[in-house]
């Protein structure tokens, strides 16, 4: 039989052809389902088309992605520019390093206090002071609490979004804020 012999709907008595089922797999959005005997008693099968899944389904899958999608970039990916002049990496490690840089600072004497040498998200070494490494810290703890705001509103419009396609039409991404134009 060739691949135009096929459709979706029709039934076959007995058995189905294999060339059937390749078709069917080919295609991906339909499969051989056995249904009811026939009167005669003999075994039926049906290509049927695979059911679009429900918007709750789409909602559940696309909270998923947002949440995989976060934490992706909550934890290894978040960039943010800061208002020293550069971009600085501001994910979960940035921020215990930053911290870390900022403790050891302030643990030294004002009087001898110097500078830290902090890496950028381009890797360039940059002399900073303490009240620098206390700019750098609050704005990566800034830029976080805009990730989280980013992603409650992405979950909001998911769950109130009425139908599939407003679902599939989120975009879901997230960006990291600028400071730079605060220098």
């Amino acid at each position: 039989m060739a691949e135009t012999d096929f459709f979706i709907g029709q039934i076959f008595e007995d058995a189905y052809p294999p060339e059937a089922a390749v078709w069917c797999n080919q295609h991906g959005d339909r499969y051989i389902k056995e249904i009811e005997k026939s009167a005669a008693g003999k075994r039926r099968f049906q290509i049927v088309a695979v059911p679009a899944p429900t918007l709750e389904e789409v909602k559940t899958q696309k909270l998923a992605e947002l949440e995989q999608k976060f934490l992706a970039w909550y934890e290894t990916d978040a960039t943010v520019k800061s208002s020293l002049g550069f971009v600085a990496d501001s994910d979960a490690r940035a921020m215990m390093d930053t911290s870390g840089l900022v403790t050891t600072l302030e643990a030294q004497s004002a009087e001898t206090r110097g500078t830290v040498a902090f890496m950028d998200h381009n890797n360039v070494a940059h002399q900073l002071t303490l009240e620098q490494m206390k700019t750098v810290n609050l704005e990566i703890i800034q830029n976080g609490q805009s990730a989280y705001a980013q992603k409650w509103t992405m979950r909001t419009a998911i769950e109130q979004a009425q139908d599939v396609e407003a679902v599939n039409a989120i975009s879901i991404e997230f960006h990291g804020e600028d400071f730079s134009a605060a220098s």
